[in-house]
């Protein structure tokens, strides 16, 4: 099972965030029917290469057990300080 697309505020690659606590949603694809997410992590870091890095250092999740996978409240850092800010997601079976 993998993302297929990530949502920041309803929007896929939003322009600007104008809101403090904006909320992350995705989609998933399985190669199986009957396949559904069980956990997930959420990374939202300032750079690429933290990202690549599995560095959030902006927010760090941590695995969370749930089969949400829409209206996640972002809970990290303080967003005015960043122009640009990138989401990785992680799912588990």
């Amino acid at each position: 099972m993998q993302v297929t697309r990530l949502f920041t505020l309803y929007g896929l690659n939003p322009l600007a965030i104008d809101t403090r606590e904006p909320r992350f949603s995705w989609t998933l694809a399985a190669d199986e029917r009957g396949q559904c997410q069980s956990a997930y992590q959420i990374l939202v870091a300032s750079t690429e290469e933290n990202l690549e890095a599995d560095n959030g250092n902006m927010w760090d999740s941590g695995r969370v057990e749930s089969a949400q996978s829409t209206q996640i409240v972002y809970a990290g850092s303080s967003l005015q300080q960043y122009g640009l800010l990138l989401e990785g997601t992680r799912m588990g079976q």
